[in-house]
């Protein structure tokens, strides 16, 4: 059998008290000697509270919003540009840093060509972020060309899902 604490509101200000289960507090040291001391627990308390009330840090959006590009184009398409307005809004809404941009290409063409692709397209998104009000301050814009494709190809070979832009905000 274990202690039970039973908090206990005095007059002179102590809280808390713990009692042996196998007989009242009263019967055991003249019931004074088992008093606990509770500051720490009303420290705790206060800290709790104070956590509760602060406003959270603004979310990391970890997951990239991602935008894909038609064969050897760095064009924004209808659809890019819509999505490109949701990153917008979240990065405003939740004022999370920076936003990372990277560009990729598929396997299709040489290596340096694809690495200067995939840098027009990652400053395209940047372009059109910028109009639109995101400080080029904000933003981390980085090329990848060839890597980190979203599926596996042999060299040479062109996919659509492999032509696009990731883009993360506070991660």
């Amino acid at each position: 059998m274990g202690w039970s604490f039973f908090p206990v509101f005095t007059g002179d200000g102590d809280l808390g008290r713990e009692e042996p289960p196998c007989c009242p507090l009263h019967e055991v040291a003249g019931g004074d000697a088992l008093m606990i001391e509770v500051e720490a627990m009303s420290m705790l308390a206060s800290l709790v509270l104070w956590a509760l009330a602060a406003p959270p840090p603004p979310p990391a959006l970890c997951d990239p919003f991602t935008v894909f590009f038609d064969t050897e184009s760095a064009s924004l398409s209808v659809p890019a540009r819509a999505l490109l307005e949701n990153v917008r809004t979240a990065a405003a809404v939740t004022g999370a840093e920076p936003l990372k941009i990277v560009g990729h290409a598929d396997r299709a063409g040489s290596e340096t060509y694809n690495m200067r692709l995939s840098a027009r397209r990652a400053e395209a998104v940047k372009a059109w972020l910028q109009a639109r009000g995101i400080s080029r301050s904000r933003m981390i814009v980085d090329a990848a060309g060839e890597a980190w494709p979203i599926v596996e190809t042999e060299d040479g070979i062109a996919h659509p899902r492999n032509r696009y832009v990731s883009i993360s905000l506070g991660c």
